[in-house]
């Protein structure tokens, strides 16, 4: 099943502040171009795997559906063919 990827505003103003760190303070846009390109490419690959992850220990969102992994510093929840990205 393809889940729909939703990056929630936290993660995404981090991701668009490393983005525009690397480009502008270190002056490094295709490094920038790489780190946009990487997170597209993960978001997609999320999309077809995400119910390969472990349900929720919470039993109320595991009752729903609701799936976790941590990556990093995020935590991801999916739903019923939703994938959320939080920071």
């Amino acid at each position: 099943m393809a889940y729909k990827v939703i990056i929630m505003p936290p993660a995404k103003r981090r991701l668009d502040m490393y983005i525009g760190y690397t480009a502008i303070q270190l002056k490094n846009r295709q490094a920038a171009k790489n780190i946009r390109d990487d997170a597209k490419a993960t978001k997609a690959q999320l999309s077809d795997m995400a119910d390969i992850f472990k349900p929720c220990d919470n039993p109320i969102l595991a009752e729903h559906g609701y799936r976790k992994i941590h990556f990093l510093m995020y935590l991801f929840y999916s739903r019923r063919g939703y994938f959320a990205l939080n920071s």
